[in-house]
């Protein structure tokens, strides 16, 4: 409901605008993300009054089911430009409690939705050291293990029709929207050294069709 109401202030400040006596009727158009990139229907200034709401929950309780979800909204409306703050964001938590769950979810996500091959590098490099440090984190050897057999599997063999079959099978496990987007920037790669690779223009079109 907050977030709707963000979407139907558009920026304004919550003074500027008349009460009418009934609630906004404004869809919540920020899906995680949409299939034609990321919206941008919020201001900046909002979407910074939003993150700072978010820290202060998260100071409290890192784990709150709600706050997660506000803050893909805020993230997929801010855009993949925004991932450096996500990844910051994701970041602090992780250092309060390295198993977060949540925490691992939305970087897996806003990862996958501003896919980087320099990024997926970084990422694993930071897993290696996480779990350097306690190797019994099945958080961080969940999120490593996914993206790192897939990448290397396609790279390896492009024609491996089990590695694209993994790679989409993991959509129920995240947002499905954010991972078609990494699958879909990861066979295009693939296509780009292995033109002839069925198996992943086959994955092409599964990731971006409906």
């Amino acid at each position: 409901w907050r977030w709707r109401c963000v979407l139907a202030l558009r920026g304004k400040e919550v003074g500027d605008v008349e009460e009418s006596g009934s609630p906004p009727g404004v869809a919540d158009t920020t899906p995680w993300p949409s299939a034609s990139g990321f919206p941008t229907a919020v201001p900046a200034p909002a979407l910074e009054a939003e993150r700072e709401l978010h820290a202060a929950v998260a100071a409290a309780n890192p784990k709150n089911y709600q706050l997660w979800n506000a803050r893909r909204r805020a993230a997929a409306a801010a855009g993949a430009g925004a991932l450096a703050l996500e990844l910051a964001f994701t970041g602090a938590c992780l250092a309060l409690d390295a198993k977060n769950y949540h925490a691992w979810a939305h970087r897996q996500a806003v990862v996958a939705a501003a896919w980087e091959e320099s990024v997926a590098r970084a990422e694993l490099e930071a897993t290696r050291q996480l779990l350097g440090e306690d190797p019994r984190n099945n958080s961080a050897w969940s999120y490593r293990i996914e993206m790192d057999l897939v990448r290397n599997a396609v790279h390896a063999v492009p024609s491996s029709q089990s590695a694209w079959a993994y790679a989409l099978g993991l959509r129920p496990l995240v947002p499905a929207g954010a991972l078609n987007q990494g699958i879909a920037a990861l066979a295009r790669q693939v296509l780009g050294a292995a033109p002839w690779s069925l198996a992943a223009l086959r994955a092409l079109r599964r990731a971006e069709g409906p």
